[in-house]
């Protein structure tokens, strides 16, 4: 299953390897009723989830010869860095591009299907594709903060989510946010449309000076009551 890898642990813990082989390659595999193909692009997702890069050039090779193209192996990585963070995707990006040029792939141009003025629109469909149809319902524009918030209103964002949802393609307007209590305070009154704030809170963050879960989740409140 994995041609050109020899693993040191065969020599140095052999009963180990056997005991794991049998169960992620052949239990597992008995179990579930995964193709092949959709089986390594799991793998190779866990792997980032997990910061396994190891494991992760490890699995490239056959991954290919399972028939994830290197287009698709892109795609894996590149959606990782929404969700992960571009600190620790950046070497799964390195180590991708590294097997890409051994095999000597011309994959290196741009493959965007989207465009600056219609990725927010194309989207929403591929959150549905992901996250299944409830996300249908909701659009969400991820990690407000001061920076970030500049951004979005230079995109016109929230002029282009009221467009959707005025042409029914979205329910509700939904953002996640990580900063201080007076810029959610700012977003909200500027933007009283916003239905749902998801806000980091937890009893670590409640009281942090830099997080104010707490005073962000009494700003939530009194917009509730305002509007």
């Amino acid at each position: 299953m994995f041609p050109g890898y020899d693993s040191e642990l065969l020599i140095t813990d052999p009963i180990f390897v056997k005991l794991f082989d049998n169960f992620a390659f052949d239990e597992v595999i008995r179990q579930r009723n995964l193709d092949d193909k959709t089986r390594f692009i799991v793998i190779l997702a866990a792997m980032l989830g997990c910061r396994g890069i190891d494991e992760f050039k490890a699995m490239l090779t056959t991954t290919c010869n399972c028939g994830v193209t290197m287009i698709e192996m892109k795609e894996i990585v590149y959606r990782a860095s929404a969700y992960l963070g571009i600190g620790r995707v950046f070497p799964f990006i390195h180590s991708r591009n590294d097997f890409i040029i051994a095999k000597e792939s011309a994959c290196h141009g741009g493959q965007s299907t989207t465009t600056p003025e219609n990725r927010l629109e194309q989207g929403i469909p591929a959150q549905v594709d992901i996250f299944g149809e409830g996300m249908r319902d909701h659009h969400l524009m991820h990690a407000q903060d001061r920076h970030n918030y500049e951004h979005f209103k230079k995109c016109r964002a929230y002029e282009i989510a009221q467009e959707l949802k005025s042409a029914g393609k979205i329910r509700h307007v939904r953002i996640s946010f990580s900063d201080t209590s007076d810029v959610l305070d700012m977003i909200l009154t500027e933007h009283p449309e916003i239905e749902i704030v998801q806000i980091q809170f937890n009893y670590m963050d409640i009281n942090n000076l830099s997080v104010q879960s707490k005073k962000a989740y009494y700003i939530c409140r009194s917009m509730a009551n305002r509007f």
